[in-house]
C-alpha cells in the first residue's frame, strides 16, 4: 500500500490488506453484497500497525456514517466481525512517521437461517439432529428462553455463533455442557464480539438466553454441527498447520480422553516463534502439552512438557517452526489450556545477540542491529579515510525500547563530547563529526522488552569551507567548474536558493549527495535537467534520506531549494562532477549504443548512465571457447535499470541472468563463444552503473583442477563444473539454484576418483540436510540424476592420500520446466507426488486450467510468484479433490498468501476472462505429516 485509494467489491468472499505500507495514507475497502439477505463475516489473519497512530476502522455499513464496530492499531489481531446487513466499510489511515508490517484480512458471507425469528416470549425449545440453526433476530426485555440441542448418539456437538449483539453484561447467553442448566457452564457471553466456537463433551448442549428489564440489541444467530463433520483437535486426533505470523491455539472449553493432536506453527521467512501460555489446567501427571523446537517431535528438540495448573513461562524456538502437542490418557480431564504465538525477526548472524566492538574504516558502510537481545552493549568506532575528512552519519530506521539507548560521540571514546542519545521509535537527526572519528554506542537493558532494532549509513566526506551554501536568505549561485560542492549548511525559513551548474559542452553532470536532512514534504530540493526551472524536472526530495545520484542529459543542471515558514533542519550537501559524453565507447551509457567486443579478454560497463537508454554489448570470442563474465562493481535502480545477459548473439537467445540493484551479481558463463549483454534504464532515477570483465575459456579447459576447497553457486539454466584433477584433503561444494518451477538433470561426463575414499555426493535441495540422491566414487559414472525441485547441492571430499593418479570428475547440467509453462488452452492436471510445483508462466484469455493434488498428508502450498488481472483472472483453491469441496481461498492481483489443506488433497482452478492478461503465477507444494509418539514418565 503505497498510495491512497478506494476499493469496492460485491464478491461474496475474498481477501485484502497491506503487506507493507507507506506514510500519509488513507485507503478504504467497501464490501457490499448484491443480495440484501446475506451478511459478511470479516476475519483479520495478521495485524501490525504503528500503535496509536496508524488505524484500521471497521464500519457496519456502506460508509463512515455507519455504526463504528471498532478502531484498531498495534499488533493484536482484531475481530472477527459480522455485519448486521449486506455491507462493511473498512478504512486504513497512516501518519507520516513510523510504519508497521501491515495487515491481511479475508471475508466470507452467510445467510441468517429462516428459522431464526424474534424472541418476544419465554420459550423452551427442543432441537435435534446433526446440524441446525437457532437464535433471536431481535428480543424483548425480561426474557428467559432456552434451547436443548440433542445430536447423534456417540458424537460431540460444536456450536458456532454467526452474529452476536446483546446488551453487555445484562442480556446474557449461557452455554451448558449437557441437557439442562444443572450441567457445567462452558461459556457465558454478552456484548457485540462474536464468541469463539463451543464444544460439548457429549451429544447434548443447553443454551439459555436471559435479558434484563431495559435496553435491547439486535440479538444473535448460531449453528451447531456434529464432530463427525468437524474435527476439533481438543477431542479428536488432528494435525493443524498454522501459517500466519501470529495467532491463538488451545482448548479453552476442555478436552477429551485418548487425544494426540498437534499444532505445527510454520511461519515463512527469517523469523523465530514465541509461545505465550495464557492458562493451563491439565490432569496432573497424565495429560501433557509438549512444545518442540522445529517441525518434528523427538527428545532432542523438546523445549518443555507441561501438566497441572501452573502457567508456563514463554517458550521461544530457535527458528520459524514450533510444534505443540496435546497428549491425554484415557481417564480424567480438566479445563484445558490456551496460548498465543507470535513471530519476530530472527537475529542475523554476527548481529546484536552479544556484546561487541567494531572498528569501521571504509569510506562508506552501514551499522546497526536487525533485532537485539537483552543486556547487549555494542560499539562502532568509525574512522574517516584521512585526517582531512569527517564522518557523516544518517539513520535509516530506528526502533528501540525505552531504556535501550543509542549514544553518538564526537570522537573515538565515551569521554569525547556527546552529540546526542536516542531511544524510542523516532528516527534521530543525522550527525556529523568535527574530526576523523565518531563513536556510536548501543546499550540494551534487561527488562525483557526490545524494539525491532535500528540501521544507519555513514560516509567519510571532505571538509570544504568554500562551499556555496549560505541558505539564510534568498540567493542564486552559478557554478562553472568541472566539479564542485553545493548545498545548505543549515537554512532559514521562507528561503529560495538556486544553483545553475554549467560545464563544458560534450560533458554531462553527475550529482551525488553527502548529507540530507530537511523538513519532510515541506522543505524541498528540486533538480531540473537544463538551465532553469522551465526544464524537465529530474526529481524533488525532502526528509531524512539521501536522494539517489542524479545525472543530466546535457551540460547544464538547475537546482532549487525552497523552505516553508515552519520547522528547519540541518540542510544538505552535494557534490557534482562532469563526465565526457562526446563520443561512443563501451563505457558510455548516456545515449543508445551498440558495442561489439571481439578480444579474448576485456572489460565494459557504464560509468554512470542516463535515463531511457539502451546499450548493448555483443561479445564474440574465438571458436572452441566459452565466455566467463564477472562483475567488478554494480549499482543500478532496483527493478527499473536492468542488465540482461543472453547465451548467444541476440535477445532471441536463452536468457542466462537479469540483474538490478546494489548486490554484486554472481558470475555467468555462456555455453558457446557468443554472449549478448543489454542494459536498459527508465526515465527516472540513475545510479553509478556497473563494470564487468569477460574472459574466453577453452572448452576443453573450462573445468580446472581443484587445488583447494571451493564453494560455488550456479544460477544459469545450464553449465559445467567439477575437478579436472584434484588435490588431497578437499571438502568442496557446488550449489545449483534456479528459478522456482525449474528442475535439473545432472550428468557425469567424467568420474575418476579413489574408490570409497574420494567421493562425490548429490543432494536433492540446497544443503546436506536435503535427501541424498547418491554417493559416487571410482571410475563408473552413474546414470543421469534429476532433481525434484529447482536446486541441487553437490559435495566432493578427498582424503589425505593418493589423489594425483586420478583424473577427477566433470558434471554437466541442464534445466527444464517442471510444469506446463504456458497456460494457453483449457487443461486438467493431476499431481500425485508428495511435493512439486505448477503454475502458468503467462496465460491467454478465456481459459480454465485445473490441478488436482493428492498426497498422503496435509498439503502445504506456497506461491513463489503471482501476477494476474485483479478481480478478473482468479485462482481458486478448494480444500478437497474437486470444486465441490470447501473453498479455502481465491486470489487475484499480485498477492497470494500460503495455505494448507485439512486433508490429503487440494483442487486448484485458474480462470481468466477475455481481456487483459498478466505474467501468471508459479506455486510449489509439499506434504507435511506428523508422526508423534508421546513420551511418558517411567
Amino acid at each position: 500500500c503505497t498510495s491512497s485509494h478506494a476499493y469496492a467489491t460485491s464478491s461474496e468472499s475474498g481477501h485484502f490488506g497491506c503487506d507493507s505500507y507507506g506514510d500519509r495514507l488513507q485507503i478504504s475497502w467497501l464490501i457490499q453484497l448484491d443480495s440484501d439477505s446475506k451478511k459478511i463475516r470479516l476475519t483479520f489473519n495478521s495485524f501490525d500497525t504503528e500503535a496509536n497512530y496508524d488505524f484500521v476502522r471497521v464500519y457496519d455499513g456502506a460508509n463512515a456514517d455507519a455504526n463504528l464496530m471498532g478502531s484498531y492499531s498495534g499488533s493484536l489481531i482484531p475481530g472477527p466481525f459480522s455485519s448486521s446487513g449486506n455491507a462493511l466499510y473498512i478504512v486504513f489511515t497512516a501518519d507520516e512517521y513510523v510504519e508497521g508490517d501491515g495487515f491481511t484480512a479475508s471475508w466470507t458471507t452467510f445467510t441468517q437461517a429462516e428459522g431464526i425469528t424474534p424472541c418476544n416470549a419465554n420459550q423452551q425449545l427442543e432441537l435435534e439432529g446433526d446440524s441446525g440453526d437457532f437464535g433471536c433476530s431481535s428480543y424483548a426485555n425480561s426474557l428467559d428462553t432456552s434451547w436443548h440441542i440433542t445430536g447423534n448418539s456417540g458424537e460431540r456437538i460444536v456450536l458456532h455463533f454467526n452474529t452476536f449483539d446483546t446488551e453487555r453484561e445484562y442480556d446474557v447467553v449461557t452455554v451448558y455442557d449437557g441437557g439442562n442448566a444443572n450441567a457445567d457452564v462452558i461459556g457465558t457471553f454478552s456484548g457485540s464480539d462474536v464468541p469463539p466456537p463451543v464444544t460439548a463433551t457429549g451429544s447434548e448442549l443447553y443454551v439459555r438466553f436471559q435479558t434484563d428489564y431495559s435496553l435491547t440489541s439486535s440479538g444473535f444467530s448460531a449453528s451447531w454441527t456434529s464432530l463427525v463433520q468437524f474435527a476439533d483437535p481438543c477431542y479428536n486426533n488432528t494435525n493443524k498447520i498454522l501459517l500466519p505470523r501470529e495467532g491463538y491455539i488451545g482448548c479453552p472449553y476442555g478436552y477429551g480422553n485418548h487425544v494426540n493432536s498437534t499444532w505445527l506453527i510454520n511461519v515463512l521467512g527469517n523469523f523465530i516463534v514465541r509461545l505465550d501460555f495464557l492458562s493451563l489446567d491439565l490432569e496432573q501427571g497424565a495429560d501433557y502439552v509438549y512444545v518442540y523446537d522445529g517441525g518434528v517431535a523427538n527428545s532432542a528438540n523438546l523445549l518443555g512438557s507441561y501438566t497441572g495448573t501452573v502457567t508456563p513461562e514463554p517458550v521461544i524456538a530457535s527458528g520459524n517452526r514450533m510444534l505443540i502437542v496435546l497428549s491425554t490418557d484415557g481417564q480424567n480431564v480438566a479445563s484445558g489450556f490456551t496460548a498465543t504465538y507470535q513471530s519476530v525477526h530472527a537475529l542475523q548472524p554476527g548481529g546484536c545477540s552479544r556484546s561487541g566492538t567494531f572498528v569501521l574504516t571504509d569510506a562508506q558502510d552501514s551499522l546497526g542491529c536487525n533485532g537485539y537481545l537483552d543486556g547487549v552493549t555494542e560499539e562502532w568506532h568509525i574512522n574517516a579515510k584521512s585526517p582531512e575528512e569527517v564522518i557523516n552519519l544518517t539513520w535509516q530506521s530506528f526502533d528501540v525500547s525505552q531504556g535501550d539507548t543509542v549514544y553518538v560521540y564526537n570522537g573515538n571514546t565515551t569521554s569525547s563530547p556527546l552529540l546526542y542519545s536516542a531511544s524510542g521509535n523516532e528516527v534521530p537527526d543525522p550527525a556529523v563529526s568535527t574530526g576523523e572519528w565518531m563513536l556510536v554506542k548501543f546499550y540494551s537493558n534487561t527488562d525483557g522488552l526490545q524494539g525491532s532494532g535500528f540501521s544507519a549509513v555513514f560516509e567519510s566526506v571532505s571538509v570544504d569551507n568554500d562551499t556555496p551554501g549560505s541558505c539564510q536568505s534568498n540567493h542564486h549561485y552559478t557554478l562553472s567548474n568541472p566539479d564542485g560542492v553545493f548545498g545548505c549548511d543549515g537554512y532559514a525559513n521562507a528561503v529560495t536558493t538556486t544553483w545553475h551548474i554549467v560545464v563544458d559542452s560534450d560533458f554531462i553532470i553527475l550529482v551525488d549527495w553527502n548529507t540530507f536532512f530537511t523538513e519532510a514534504l515541506s522543505d524541498t530540493v528540486t533538480i531540473y535537467d537544463g538551465p532553469d526551472d522551465n526544464s524537465a524536472p529530474l526529481g524533488s526530495w525532502s526528509g531524512a534520506f539521501r536522494p539517489p545520484p542524479v545525472s543530466s542529459s546535457s551540460n547544464q543542471l538547475y537546482v532549487v531549494f525552497q523552505s516553508d515558514d515552519g520547522i528547519t533542519r540541518s540542510g544538505f550537501m552535494a557534490e557534482y562532477s562532469s563526465v565526457f559524453n562526446g563520443g561512443g565507447d563501451s563505457d558510455s551509457c548516456f545515449s543508445n549504443q551498440s558495442n561489439t567486443l571481439t578480444d579474448r579478454d576485456g572489460t565494459f560497463g557504464c560509468d554512470g548512465y542516463g535515463g531511457s537508454v539502451e546499450v548493448t554489448w555483443s561479445i564474440n570470442t574465438e571458436s572452441g571457447t566459452v565466455i566467463d563474465l564477472d562483475f567488478i562493481s554494480f549499482q543500478t535502480e532496483f527493478n527499473y535499470d536492468v542488465v540482461r545477459i543472453y547465451d548467444g548473439s541476440s535477445t532471441s537467445s536463452s536468457e542466462l541472468a537479469a540483474y538490478s540493484g546494489y548486490v554484486l551479481p554472481d558470475p555467468v558463463r555462456s555455453t558457446s563463444n557468443q554472449m549478448y549483454v543489454i542494459f536498459t534504464s527508465d526515465e527516472a532515477v540513475q545510479y553509478d552503473g556497473f563494470r564487468a570483465e569477460y574472459h574466453a575459456v577453452d572448452q576443453a579447459d573450462s573445468v580446472g583442477a581443484c587445488t583447494s576447497t571451493v564453494h560455488e553457486q550456479y544460477t544459469a539454466p545450464s553449465g559445467q563444473f567439477g575437478c579436472n584433477k584434484y588435490s588431497n584433503d578437499l571438502d568442496s561444494s557446488w550449489l545449483i539454484s534456479l528459478q522456482s518451477g525449474q528442475r535439473i538433470t545432472l550428468q557425469f561426463t567424467l568420474l575418476s576418483t579413489e574408490l570409497y575414499y574420494d567421493y562425490v555426493k548429490v543432494f536433492d535441495g540446497t544443503s546436506t540436510h536435503d535427501p541424498l540422491l547418491g554417493t559416487y566414487s571410482g571410475d563408473v559414472a552413474p546414470p543421469a540424476l534429476t532433481s525434484s525441485g529447482s536446486s541441487l547441492y553437490i559435495t566432493f571430499h578427498s582424503d589425505t592420500s593418493v589423489s594425483s593418479t586420478y583424473d577427477g570428475f566433470v558434471i554437466d547440467y541442464v534445466s527444464f520446466g517442471s510444469f506446463e509453462t504456458n497456460c494457453n488452452t483449457n487443461a486438467q492436471y493431476t499431481l500425485n507426488t508428495p511435493s512439486g510445483s505448477f503454475g502458468c508462466d503467462g496465460y491467454t484469455g478465456s481459459i480454465t486450467v485445473t490441478w488436482t493434488i493428492t498426497s498422503y498428508g496435509n498439503i502445504f502450498m506456497n506461491f513463489d510468484q503471482f501476477n494476474t488481472e485483479l478481480n478478473y483472472d482468479v485462482v481458486y483453491i478448494y480444500d478437497g479433490p474437486n470444486e465441490n469441496s470447501p473453498l479455502l481461498a481465491q486470489y487475484s492481483g499480485t498477492t497470494a498468501p500460503p495455505l494448507s489443506s485439512s486433508g490429503e488433497s487440494l483442487f486448484i482452478k485458474f480462470s481468466s476472462d477475455q481481456s487483459i492478461n498478466r505474467a501468471g503465477f508459479s506455486a510449489s507444494y509439499s506434504t507435511v505429516i506428523i508422526d508423534f509418539v508421546p513420551p511418558r514418565d517411567s
